[in-house]
């Protein structure tokens, strides 16, 4: 049985995340996308891959950046529970032993 943690199709000599922990996040996932589609969803992974590099292409010609202030504070415009919203601005934040956490709670 394929473990839902760490599938098969995110190996192959090595793991995926081996490559896109160096990597931000639209690149990991446009990385990711290519890196499984033979194994996992084929044309839609590749779909997925060419829509996150068009953002990459996008970001690089028009400059982007939103402040994590500004970030945290658009968390409270979502609609999402206290828990929640803790956690992601915490992982924007960069203060993972406060996001394992709040995951935790949300366990």
């Amino acid at each position: 049985m394929n473990n839902p943690i760490e599938p098969t199709h995110y190996k192959n000599r090595y793991d995926c995340i081996t490559f896109v922990r160096s990597m931000n996040f639209l690149q990991g996932n446009a990385f990711k996308y290519v890196f499984r589609y033979a194994d996992k969803n084929g044309r839609e992974d590749l779909l997925k891959a060419k829509w996150y590099l068009a953002v990459c292409i996008s970001e690089q010609l028009e400059g982007f950046g939103t402040s994590t202030p500004r970030l945290c504070q658009m968390l409270h415009e979502c609609t999402f529970n206290k828990t929640q919203r803790d956690a992601l601005c915490a992982i924007i934040k960069h203060d993972w032993n406060k996001a394992i956490s709040y995951v935790d709670q949300l366990l």
